[in-house]
């Protein structure tokens, strides 16, 4: 699936169609992302968040090619991050770290990578790794492309639950449509009815947080 997604450009829609991307914005990257929470793929790890950090320090790759598949994290003082998404997956690491008293930027290959595996409730991926950031002494970067990192990875996240929520949404809906009690739908019951309109009523106002985060920040275009 990764491989047809990268032919389509959608594992690096923010970036540049140079690199393989479509030059989307924030606007086209909602609609992905929500789709993409069926699939649970690291979409956001590779285009928002790695993908974006390659093009904005333009530190050199440690791999190549347009299905190469990327995560990223900020890595502690000892070069180790937690619950970084999809690591022992993928096929390289972007990593920003602090040293002497300067943001640096850094490509690892998954080879140059140790990982230990953990999940998170959901039982998605989120392992914790750790590399030698002493060999590496990485593209300096200024403090608010950090800043922007992590704002961009809240975001994401944010969009995602939005997607799921929409999942959760269909199945309750075709579940209180389908499934019968006493004679009629479960979902004509006036106990289950408020339940719906509540989730009806979450999803579009979880996608409000994309105009009211660029708002907020003065961003455009993932891109910018």
């Amino acid at each position: 699936m990764w491989s047809t997604l990268a032919e389509l450009g959608l594992t690096r829609l923010t970036g540049p169609e140079s690199g393989g991307g479509s030059d989307a914005g924030w606007t086209e990257s909602a609609y992905l992302l929500a789709a993409a929470g069926a699939v649970d793929l690291p979409i956001a790890e590779n285009d928002l968040l790695a993908g974006w950090l390659l093009g904005r320090s333009g530190c050199p790759t440690a791999t190549s090619g347009p299905a190469v598949v990327r995560t990223a994290a900020v890595l502690d003082a000892d070069g180790t991050a937690r619950h970084v998404p999809w690591a022992r997956s993928v096929d390289a690491l972007v990593a920003v770290w602090e040293a002497d008293v300067t943001w640096r930027v850094a490509e690892f290959a998954r080879a140059d990578v140790e990982v230990t595996e953990a999940a998170n409730l959901a039982s998605m991926p989120r392992d914790h790794v750790r590399v030698d950031v002493s060999a590496q002494q990485g593209t300096p970067v200024p403090a608010d492309v950090v800043t922007e990192f992590l704002r961009r990875g809240a975001l994401a996240r944010a969009l995602a639950m939005a997607g799921t929520m929409e999942r959760v949404l269909a199945l309750v809906v075709e579940h209180t449509s389908a499934r019968t009690q006493f004679g009629r739908a479960v979902g004509k019951f006036q106990a289950v009815q408020p339940g719906n309109v509540v989730r009806r009523l979450r999803r579009p106002c979880a996608f409000l947080v994309v105009p009211a985060t660029k708002k907020v920040h003065g961003r455009g275009a993932p891109t910018e």
